[in-house]
């Protein structure tokens, strides 16, 4: 899974984003991992594993700590997005 985060950068210069970091969550649903990989560096980093307990009282709670992961992620993304945008209709 993780020779897609470089073919993913590589992608993303296509399209004059070649520094752009590119993320990668892998999970078997009971453990998630967040990975970061950066192409400006050529580096991968483990952004942090989160387990969701076993026991049925757990799964809600423990899932809040990963949705907020996400949830930041997003934001982080769509802001992103919105700032490429707006310099590419500036080219435009």
């Amino acid at each position: 899974m993780l020779n897609l985060l470089p073919a993913a950068a590589k992608k993303n210069s296509k399209f004059n984003l070649k520094n752009l970091k590119v993320y990668g969550l892998l999970s078997d649903f009971t453990t998630f991992h967040f990975y970061t990989y950066n192409p400006k560096t050529r580096t991968f980093s483990n952004d942090g594993t989160m387990c969701v307990g076993p026991t049925r009282e757990n799964v809600c709670t423990d899932m809040i700590e990963g949705l907020l992961h996400l949830v930041t992620l997003g934001s982080y993304l769509t802001v992103f997005s919105l700032q490429s945008a707006t310099k590419f209709l500036e080219f435009c």
